[in-house]
């Protein structure tokens, strides 16, 4: 099987996007060695996708809301969340686009990175619940806890992610502010292989999201050791399991005070944490994506 994935994302600097097709496509080509895997990068104008036929392939996977307009070969298309139609600022041309895309059935399936999201798309543009799967992320197998436990002095709080509305990093600053306790924000691109240790040292891991499509960052934390405390949207809960501490709006100020002074809960938090990054895996995404691309051949 030949298999071409919509390569753009790898054009980004950083965040899950990018990650997304880099840890896919490595998994996909560890687990399914005789076949063929290979991202396709833009080239051409914003309408690209209309020239991937040149290719020689058999399935076409649109890894960010897209897939190409003429449906010549057979196509799954990766619907990260819903933020583009929730939040109108956010991403106009998927808002505009990817609804067409979806009524006209140009995909044979859908993609979607939690169960929190599945129930999204099958509600939002009516797809029949069997064409609309589930395929939780994973962190990069690389991102563990550094041998060494950063000191770092004071005790600080890690946020990592864009700074938009959705993402909600005023009630971090807020609750900061406080507690009197430093808040390290990671601003600009932070090196990937910096991010255990900033992870690791931290006395959480702070997600307080309006609203996520699985929440890869908390993932990562959790990976590498991290007590995480995240807002109870359903995607971050799903992703966490009980292994985060969910809070509601106004419990912020509480939950940071009980992770920075409680080194017994806090540990607690971060086995909690490491147990349950363990259940997932990259090559365990491969293997469930793999499988949709063999019925969508079908």
């Amino acid at each position: 099987m030949r298999v071409a994935l919509d390569g753009a994302p790898l054009g980004l600097e950083a965040g899950g996007l990018r990650r997304y097709v880099e840890e896919l496509t490595k998994a996909l080509r560890q687990e399914f060695p005789a076949d063929q895997f290979e991202p396709l990068t833009p080239g051409g104008g914003r309408w690209w996708l209309s020239g991937v036929w040149k290719h020689p392939f058999d399935l076409f996977h649109g890894t960010n809301f897209e897939v190409p307009v003429l449906p010549l070969r057979p196509a799954v298309i990766t619907v990260h969340d819903l933020a583009p139609w929730r939040y109108p600022a956010n991403n106009p041309r998927v808002r505009r686009r990817t609804p067409w895309l979806l009524r006209l059935r140009l995909a044979r399936f859908v993609i979607t990175p939690s169960e929190a999201v599945r129930r999204e798309v099958i509600a939002e543009f009516g797809w029949a619940p069997e064409r609309v799967v589930a395929t939780p992320l994973a962190a990069p197998e690389w991102m563990r806890p550094p041998k060494v436990t950063p000191v770092t002095g004071k005790p600080y709080f890690l946020y990592v992610g864009d700074d938009i509305p959705r993402k909600n990093v005023a009630v971090i600053r807020e609750a900061s502010r406080v507690l009197g306790v430093q808040l390290r924000e990671t601003r600009g691109q932070v090196p990937d292989e910096e991010l255990p240790a900033l992870y690791a040292g931290a006395a959480a891991v702070l997600y307080p999201s309006h609203y996520e499509g699985f929440g890869l960052p908390v993932l990562e934390a959790m990976q590498c050791g991290a007590a995480v405390i995240t807002s109870r949207d359903p995607a971050l809960m799903e992703t966490a399991g009980e292994a985060a501490l969910a809070v509601e709006p106004g419990d912020w100020v509480e939950a940071m005070r009980a992770m920075r002074d409680q080194p017994d809960r806090r540990r607690e938090w971060q086995e909690r944490a490491i147990r349950r990054a363990a259940t997932f895996s990259w090559a365990r995404t491969a293997r469930a994506t793999y499988d949709i691309y063999i019925a969508a051949l079908h």
